[in-house]
């Protein structure tokens, strides 16, 4: 959990450093997205494919949601229109999801290769 949330904290800062209307949003949300997900990889759900999926998905609906709850209550967008998009956004993303599990796969196998036994 600790290293998720380390991981998520650099991703979010990131994140939070290349939009210019983000305040301090993806630097908490990736960071406990980060710790809960690895808390739940170490103690109760597999490191396979469909667990790795769904933790994805469930990241990405959070990450939505949690960007279009201020444009609806603060500025009265349509919920329609900002649901349609936070769809989209999810969908364009799980390409991403895919090969990133596909990347963390082969460095974890070669990490395995070099520890002592």
């Amino acid at each position: 959990g600790v290293w998720g949330a380390m991981l998520g904290l650099v991703a979010g800062i990131g994140c939070d450093l290349s939009y210019s209307d983000s305040t301090v949003l993806f630097m908490v949300l990736f960071a406990a997205i980060g710790f809960f997900t690895g808390l739940l990889t170490e103690f109760f759900i597999n490191r396979r494919f469909v667990a790795w999926l769904l933790l994805a998905v469930l990241a990405l609906v959070l990450t939505a949601f949690c960007q279009i709850v201020p444009l609806w209550i603060f500025r009265g967008t349509a919920l329609r229109v900002l649901a349609r998009t936070a769809l989209f956004q999810c969908l364009w993303s799980l390409p991403f999801a895919v090969l990133s599990y596909i990347a963390v796969k082969f460095i974890a196998g070669h990490e395995r290769d070099r520890l002592p036994d």
